[in-house]
């Protein structure tokens, strides 16, 4: 509990639920090794994660697997650098670069390669509250 793919799938099931249609069984694993075989021996429907390890996997074994679709709001993770004069130079140039693979499409094209699809991506971070 308490992961962001877990959230939006009780909110989702939430949804389904009240338009008549209800999540018969939520199933949580402790890695997606186990959600996977589940799927891929039919024990369980569908498997709800990020969609860059879901694009994984339909690549590797895209006899077994297909990304069908997305759902909820857009979840990013990022990471953090340290906020002092010394780090801002690497800050700036790792944002630079990222935005410049992402306006000249080279990123799209890694998305493509490693992950089977691309995948949108905000071009500003988001505000925190």
């Amino acid at each position: 509990s308490g992961s962001a793919q877990l959230a939006a799938l009780e909110a989702l099931a939430a949804e389904l639920e009240e338009a008549g249609t209800p999540v018969a069984n939520i199933r949580t694993y402790t890695g997606v090794d186990e959600a996977y075989a589940d799927l891929g021996t039919g024990r369980v429907d569908v498997v709800i994660n990020s969609l860059p390890n879901l694009l994984e996997a339909e690549r590797t074994r895209p006899e077994v697997f297909e990304v069908v679709g997305t759902f909820g709001d857009p979840v990013y993770f990022s990471w953090a650098g340290r906020n002092d004069e010394e780090s801002a130079s690497l800050n700036a140039f790792m944002d630079e670069q990222i935005r410049r693979l992402n306006e000249d499409g080279t990123l799209n094209e890694l998305q493509e390669k490693w992950f089977g699809g691309p995948m949108d991506l905000p071009l500003e971070l988001p505000v925190t509250e």
